[in-house]
């Protein structure tokens, strides 16, 4: 008997045995790789080739085997177990079966295997696919019908489904890289897009995993890209639930002044105004669109609040504002008449922020605070940004949000809602309108067009307008021609937001402020406008003030005015019902009224001055004094001591190092607390003089030395064995100069972006970071050292005020002089010490000054000199020249201009107008400026004049 024969795949060269000779010439699957191929009849082994080829020959002839006559080479008994013999492959009947039936049913199989067979050729599994299909089925079909939680479920099912496939198959790509060797297995978890070329490289043994990775993968794509159309057509996901969806309550309505021509429009339409959805402060509540409580030099309390707007709504005019509150101190009653004030500066062509800086007093709110009024002010859309530059495109698109806004109206009616609707506080039967040059212009239309609205005829009780420019056709009419190829119906936009033109529609009192020496807005203008609403039958109050300049005098005349208009507004409302016929009080009775009234205001005056720094009344300092004794008779007297340190731990030195304001801060809590208790107070570490100072209550306690070096948040702190000083308290002044400490900062990097050319220039730098500095009330002006070759800065500051969020602050300063800094306690040698000891000045010294910081010069005959460190015109010289033209304060024959040294010099007169130099500035687009004053030595004709004049006083 014949033994078996061995055959071998052609495609994977599996080998295996065959026992049946009608297996031969059939069409088989290998059992491994599960390609189909034929079964070759192996040659005969014969001593003749001749033989050996007939035979082959006539065996081809014979190829179904039907000759069984024929020599067998496998056994006959085995030719029904062929397929066995095949690992249990596909059968394949033998020729000499008299039926192979059916044909069609079996094509019928191979077409239903077809496509499985296709997908396992390349590696993907049945059990992945169709699932995966199913659910990205219903993905698609729940996100075109917008049901949004079951196309949310299903996504988070798709997706978990598809981690899965990523997870398992870059798992067991990682196994059949380590099996083929440990260098593959390192690339192929360590390289990024290594294993994407293992795989492909070896797809044969990796098309498993690749597989189901590449479906996760798909996975992803399809719902991103699902994501990102349902964010723009607002479906899927973003579906809303129900019409309009989560519409916010600030929807634009519809604009009736969109498609209309400006000059064909009488006046701007506010009533489309929809108040914001804001809402007032409550202890805790820190979410969006919600006042908070800040911190503020202002003796009243502050609130602020920035809208947000839905982001998923077409964003509307008036819709994101930045409002802040003033409200007087606690305790002075439930509801006060409020004041609203826009900010001021801008060029009526755009709108402006609010000014972030809160820790100093703005003399255009503080006064009414003081005089027991809330104060709104808000940011109006259309704000030129921070930049001293700005280019056409920057300026028309502000422009255009303003325009939206209606001239800033809009806003201002956002700010109206809020004081009736929003602050409890308010009293809403008395608010007030009030504004200053360009805000006493918005104020004055906002009122001559609030008829328009929903609200009560007498919703505003007046309008204060300081210095206002109730013709802007006049104001522009020599700019015109720069302004109309950037918005040509500028004209048009002018006449709409003009007061003179609307003035027939105010109903309210007004009342009217100008210095006649004013020289950016008319007086002239103001009085026929107040005639002319006189005219009308309004009640106006016109104030002429013999003031030289537009802004100093009216924080010094118009504001004080303006308050004691508004208190006599509120009087005559008080007495409107006498007036009416009711019957009027007793005159015991209103004698008694009219004292009580007198006294208040004479309380309310001494509190003025108390506030304001001036001496208050002998009976309050007997009261003071009186405290003062019961407290020392129950604590001891309060006294001040001083330590000298020595050093403090290495860990200590290396947090000093990273963050030192943080930590002396928490160093200064810790002996405060743990040192000295409830009796102690002031604790001050100076690392410039290596000394902590603190006020203690009483006698000291025993062996303080021991309990610093014992207690474990103080031991940090090495004290010498310098004796302890005991410092006058009384001495403010001197105390003050002691307490003079020193911050360094380890220079990062230099930016010159600033600078003309990207050229950084260190003495425009320093110029630039001495004026931003001098906005920080605890900086020491002119004692900022930079030294750029062992790249540290050091600043001086008055440790007396703490030293919170101070670094930041310098930081800032410095950085916005394009000299990157980090905040590190750098141990400076002697010769560098020395250089900082002789910088900085008291107050009292001259000083540099820098605009809107530094209140007008006194009426000595100085030199002013102007250093600027860009210019943004075409033409410097022309422009030096128009800078100074005009001014009554400036000695025109001592006006010289250093183009080198960029540098503009003159002598005063008289007393400057700060306020009118700094506009003059930018209106000549003089940027980076600061500016520094010198003592003129009198000549020899002054003296002489002086002393002539003296004898004959």
């Amino acid at each position: 008997m014949a033994s078996p024969a061995s055959i071998s795949c052609p495609h994977c060269a599996a080998s295996f045995n065959i026992k049946s000779q009608a297996a031969f010439g059939k069409k088989v699957k290998c059992p491994k790789c599960e390609t189909p191929f034929v079964i070759e009849k192996p040659a005969l082994k014969s001593s003749s080739p001749r033989k050996q080829h007939s035979r082959r020959s006539r065996k081809d002839d014979e190829f179904g085997f039907e000759d069984e006559s024929d020599e067998p080479l496998f056994l006959e008994e085995d030719e029904t177990d062929w397929e066995d013999d095949l690992s249990d492959g596909p059968a394949v009947r033998p020729a000499k079966q008299p039926r192979q039936k059916p044909k069609p049913t079996r094509k019928k199989s191979k077409s239903q295997q077809s496509f499985l067979g296709a997908l396992r050729k390349y590696g993907f599994s049945p059990f992945v696919v169709f699932p995966l299909a199913i659910l990205l089925c219903l993905y698609g079909f729940f996100f075109v019908t917008g049901n949004t939680l079951s196309t949310t479920i299903v996504m988070f099912i798709v997706v978990f489904f598809a981690m899965g496939c990523t997870a398992i198959g870059g798992i067991g790509l990682l196994i059949l890289a380590a099996e083929e060797s440990f260098g593959e297995f390192l690339l192929c978890f360590f390289v990024p897009l290594y294993s994407l070329f293992y795989a492909i490289t070896r797809f044969e043994r990796t098309k498993g995993p690749f597989a189901a990775i590449f479906s996760g993968v798909v996975v992803y794509l399809v719902v991103g890209l699902s994501l990102i159309i349902g964010k723009e057509t607002q479906s899927g996901p973003f579906a809303k639930d129900g019409p309009g969806g989560r519409a916010q309550n600030n929807v634009a309505q519809v604009d009736p002044d969109a498609d209309v021509d400006l000059e064909d429009l009488k006046e701007f339409h506010i009533q489309i105004h929809t108040p914001l959805p804001l809402e007032w402060a409550e202890p805790g509540n820190t979410s969006a669109n919600v006042f908070q409580e800040r911190p503020s030099a202002s003796i009243g309390r502050m609130f602020e609040v920035t809208s947000s707007p839905d982001p998923d709504q077409p964003e509307a005019p008036a819709s994101r504002m930045k409002f802040r509150v003033f409200l007087p101190p606690k305790g002075q009653g439930e509801k006060f008449p409020c004041v609203i004030v826009p900010p001021a500066g801008s060029t009526l062509l755009t709108g402006m922020e609010i000014d972030d800086t809160v820790n100093t007093q703005n003399p255009e709110h503080e006064p009414y605070v003081k005089a027991g009024f809330a104060v709104i002010t808000f940011s109006i859309d259309g704000d030129l940004g921070a930049g001293d530059q700005t280019s056409n495109a920057e300026f028309i698109k502000a422009h255009e949000a303003f325009r939206r806004s209606k001239a800033g109206m809009l806003n201002y009616a956002q700010a109206l809602s809020l004081a009736k609707s929003t602050i409890p506080e308010i009293d809403t039967s008395n608010i007030f309108l009030a504004g200053h040059s360009s805000a006493a212009t918005l104020s004055l239309l906002f009122a001559e067009h609030s008829y328009q609205h929903f609200w009560d005829p007498d919703t505003i009780k007046g309008c204060l307008a300081y210095a206002p420019s109730v013709d802007p056709q006049k104001f522009f009419a020599n700019h015109l021609g720069e302004i109309k190829p950037l918005i040509p119906d500028v004209e048009e936009f002018i006449r709409l937001s003009s007061p003179k033109e609307h003035a027939q529609t105010i109903q309210c009192p007004v009342f009217l402020f100008h210095a006649r020496g004013d020289q950016v807005t008319s007086f002239v203008a103001s009085r026929q406008f107040a005639e002319q609403l006189k005219a009308q039958g309004v009640d106006v109050k016109f104030v002429a003030s013999n003031g030289s300049d537009h802004y100093q005098t009216m924080v010094d005349e118009g504001v004080p005015q303006g308050i004691k208009w508004i208190q006599d507004q509120l009087k005559a409302q008080s007495s409107q019902p006498e007036e009416d016929g009711s019957p009027g009080l007793d005159p015991q009775l209103a004698a008694m009224k009219q004292e009580a009234q007198s006294r208040m205001e004479k309380t309310s005056q001494l509190k003025r001055n108390i506030d304001s720094g001036r001496s208050a009344s002998a009976h309050l300092e007997k009261m003071r004094a009186s405290m003062e004794k019961m407290r020392v008779a129950r604590d001891g007297e309060t006294r001040r001591y001083r330590f000298q340190i020595s050093g403090f731990t290495p860990e200590f030195e290396q947090k000093l190092k990273k963050q030192a304001s943080f930590f002396l801060n928490s160093l200064e809590s810790s002996f405060d607390v743990a040192i000295l208790g409830t009796k102690g107070d002031n604790v001050i570490i100076n690392l410039h003089e290596m000394t902590i100072t603190f006020d203690y209550a009483g006698e000291l306690p025993q062996d303080l030395r021991g309990k610093i070096a014992n207690q474990k948040s103080t031991k940090v702190m090495l004290l010498s064995d310098a004796p302890l000083k005991n410092i006058p308290i009384n001495n403010e002044s001197a105390e003050d100069e002691q307490n003079i400490d020193l911050m360094t900062f380890r220079i990062e990097r230099i930016s010159s972006i600033r600078f003309p050319g990207n050229t950084f220039d260190p003495i425009v730098a320093q110029r630039l970071a001495e004026r931003s500095l001098r906005g920080i009330k605890e900086y020491i002006h002119d004692s900022l050292v930079i030294n750029y070759d062992d790249k540290w800065a050091a600043i001086k500051y008055k440790a007396n005020d703490g030293k919170f969020g101070l670094g930041m602050k310098l930081n800032g300063s410095l950085h916005s002089a394009g000299i990157h800094v980090d905040e590190e306690w750098i141990k400076l040698t002697e010769e560098d010490l020395a250089l900082v000891q002789n910088t900085g000045h008291s107050p009292t010294e001259s000083m540099p000054s820098s605009p809107g910081n530094t209140p007008p010069a006194a009426t000595a005959k100085q030199k002013y000199i102007i250093h600027y460190g860009v210019y943004g015109g075409d033409n410097v010289t022309d422009s030096a020249r128009r800078l100074l033209k005009g001014f009554v304060w400036v000695d025109q024959e001592t006006v010289h201009f250093n183009p080198d040294k960029k540098e503009i010099t003159f002598e005063n007169r008289s007393a400057v107008d700060q306020g009118a130099l700094d506009r003059a500035l930018k209106r000549n687009k003089f940027y980076q400026v600061m500016i520094t004053r010198e003592a003129v030595p009198e000549s020899p004709a002054e003296k002489t004049s002086d002393k002539a004049g003296a004898g004959t006083e």
